[in-house]
């Protein structure tokens, strides 16, 4: 298995090359340096350096000192391999350099002309440098082995005319390494291009599943999110996630004016104005604006940007009165690849889809608001219908809540109806309901009973005195006394008003009937504001609570 090659530039001195390598390629050469400086030390010590001339035993020396620094070179490479500690060729040129010197000492120490083991020592350094860097520079590696062979066969000849054998030796030597490590170098280049290939298409596999990982992340989010807004705002943090620098939301409404909803950034981002790539976008295809564009090159410049994107995010069917949703993603540092823009397209497609979704449920939540509205409220005077006001009243009182309630008949609208029409009754009726809803108090809940007859719910805690409730009641008789106009035509009304208040033991509608029954009294002494009798304990003790 041939290694993955890479460079990197330390940064605080000079110039570094760090190449990382597979293990086993490092074990093996690793080992094969072990080998020849053994050889080395062996053949040495076998022959010893007394023996040999005062050169001969200098360069004898010279090997010694190089195998030994050779093999506790490699011993070290191994024993890390060994303990499992990361291994790494550092300064890759260093270990040629010392492998090319072991095999040249192992070709002077043993006779190259009958050992076979001293030609395939010359091959090792030429092999390493093919896997570790290419085929050129292998053939310099064994070139110069060839040269360096022959110079020192040259200078430790022992005859007085050893040119024509040394110059043989060589030549054989060249054609032996030339027919063994050529097509070895050929064959790793070839293997490593493959494995270069293969790697280059596993990363781009990760980088695929890992898109689409984030995409599927990125759709589960959107589909949780509970309104179109957070649906967009959404979108566009999801597009920063899966690889883009910048991205927005512009919606283009109907009448051509554009807005942000909301964009997200993995650093400072100046956003470029909302109208580029906004004009052009579709659901169909990607839009793109790049650096060399001549039109927009020098505003992408201006915002430190390479390239930008947009795809309409908002489906065909959806609402056809709403705006145009168009998600704008930005590259900081270089064009998007095909690959970053599939997925694009793919996050806009779920996009598009869960922004539907997202457009029918907020569709349902209004309609279902709209007729629990209606179920809840009078038709023509938008208050409270008698439904809502009875199980409002239940509800409080089965809480505990001290509530008071004030039944109103209206004085005069009789005549109204008689005199003026329908429609001038029905205009009376609503502005009636809008004085009621101008006196509007805190948790105080105003309805219509029916015909001329409306109710005010009000929590005692409001007031929390006699005069307090006394004086909202007054104020209702006297809002409602004030002239007003009826279907264009001047009227005005009075009020009976009866005030109940809530009691142990009294249910919802015998409190009702109380404050119905003060209303009849009120009635019968010309209107105003008349309290149930049954109520008075209760108001008294609001009096006594004032006074203490």
């Amino acid at each position: 298995m041939f290694p993955d090659k890479r460079t990197s530039l330390d940064r605080s001195g000079p110039s570094t090359e760090l190449i990382t390598t597979n293990e086993s390629v490092i074990v093996a050469f690793a080992t094969t340096r072990v080998i020849l400086s053994m050889i080395i030390l062996g053949t040495v010590a076998l022959e010893g350096l007394e023996t040999a001339s005062s050169q001969n035993e200098l360069i004898n020396f010279a090997f010694l000192l190089i195998a030994a620094f050779g093999f506790l070179s490699a011993s070290r490479t191994l024993i890390h391999w060994y303990k499992k500690h990361s291994v790494y060729v550092h300064r890759p040129w260093s270990l040629i350099l010392l492998d090319s010197a072991l095999a040249i000492g192992v070709m002077t120490l043993i006779d190259a002309q009958t050992s076979p083991l001293a030609w395939v020592a010359l091959i090792a350094p030429v092999l390493e440098t093919a896997v570790l860097f290419s085929m050129v520079p292998a053939a310099v590696v064994w070139v110069g082995l060839s040269l360096a062979f022959l110079a020192l066969r040259l200078s430790v000849g022992e005859t007085s005319e050893p040119t024509i054998e040394t110059l043989t030796l060589a030549i054989q030597q060249v054609l032996a390494v030339l027919m063994v490590s050529g097509p070895a170098a050929l064959l790793s280049d070839s293997a490593q291009q493959r494995i270069d290939q293969l790697s280059d298409a596993r990363r781009s596999a990760d980088q695929i599943a890992d898109r689409l990982r984030r995409i599927a992340q990125a759709a589960s989010d959107m589909s949780q999110e509970n309104s179109v807004e957070s649906v967009l705002a959404s979108v566009s943090h999801s597009a920063v996630t899966i690889g883009f620098d910048h991205a927005d939301v512009v919606v283009r409404e109907q009448d051509g004016t554009l807005t942000s909803h909301g964009s997200h950034s993995s650093g400072p981002f100046r956003l470029p104005p909302l109208e580029i790539l906004t004009r052009d976008a579709s659901d169909e295809s990607i839009v793109t604006i790049a650096e060399s564009s001549e039109e927009y090159g020098q505003l992408l410049h201006t915002h430190d940007l390479a390239s930008g994107h947009a795809i309409q995010i908002t489906s065909v069917n959806g609402r056809s009165n709403e705006g145009t949703a168009i998600l704008r993603v930005w590259s900081k540092h270089r064009e998007s690849t095909e690959q970053e823009l599939r997925a694009l397209d793919l996050l806009a497609g779920h996009a598009r889809e869960i922004h539907y979704a997202a457009t029918l449920l907020a569709d349902a939540k209004a309609h279902s608001d709209q007729l629990l509205y209606e179920v809840r409220h009078d038709g023509l005077t938008g208050l409270a219908n008698r439904a809502y006001v009875l199980s409002t009243l239940e509800e409080r009182i089965s809480e505990g809540a001290q509530t008071a309630l004030y039944f109103l008949d209206l004085d005069g609208f009789k005549e109204i109806n008689d005199t003026l029409g329908h429609r001038a009754g029905d205009a009376a009726l609503v502005t009636v309901a809008d004085r009621l809803r101008s006196l509007d108090r805190p948790g105080a809940l105003a309805g219509r009973m029916g015909g001329d007859e409306f109710i005010i719910i009000l929590p005692i805690t409001v007031f929390d005195t006699r005069d307090g409730l006394t004086n909202f009641g007054l104020a209702l008789d006297e809002a409602i006394s004030q002239p007003m106009m009826a279907d264009g035509r001047n009227a005005q009304l009075g009020a009976s008003v009866g005030l109940a208040i809530h009691t142990p033991g009294l249910d919802a509608d015998q409190l009702i009937s109380l404050a119905d029954h003060a209303m009849y009294e009120a009635k019968r002494n010309g209107g105003g504001l008349k309290i149930a009798d049954a109520s008075a304990p209760a108001l008294n003790g609001l009096r006594q609570q004032e006074a203490s």
